[in-house]
């Protein structure tokens, strides 16, 4: 099983809501996942992304359950850390989102270290 204590993520306010990002950091650090403070992106988004290196790596199946209807990209990263980008028309924080997942092999591999260096910010589309 993954767990959420096990799941660094960083949010960042893709939108015209201030303060958004930090309200929704809270929220994840109250179930449990490591985070990195909240940011702003460098461009607009509407929708809620979540990121992480495979969009199907079970820290972003787990961290996309908090949103629903949010879009899910891949970039290859390989810190481990999961991104979620909030814009203006974000679907809302669902606290009944399970806060751990089945790994395949029930294994849960992870990075060495994570870093609390900010990972860079997505481009819009």
């Amino acid at each position: 099983m993954l767990t959420s204590t096990q799941v660094t993520v960083q949010v960042m306010n893709a939108g015209t809501v201030a303060g958004l990002a930090g309200q929704i950091t809270e929220q994840l650090r109250n179930k449990g996942f490591t985070t990195k403070p909240p940011r702003n992106t460098d461009g607009p988004i509407d929708n809620t992304v979540v990121v992480g290196a495979t969009a199907d790596e079970p820290a972003v199946q787990l961290v996309l359950g908090f949103f629903p209807g949010a879009e899910v990209r891949s970039d290859g990263r390989t810190d481990g850390t999961v991104d979620v980008l909030v814009g203006d028309t974000f679907g809302g924080f669902n606290e009944a989102a399970p806060t751990e997942i089945g790994v395949p092999g029930g294994t849960v591999c992870l990075p060495e270290s994570t870093s609390t260096q900010a990972s860079p910010a997505p481009q819009a589309p």
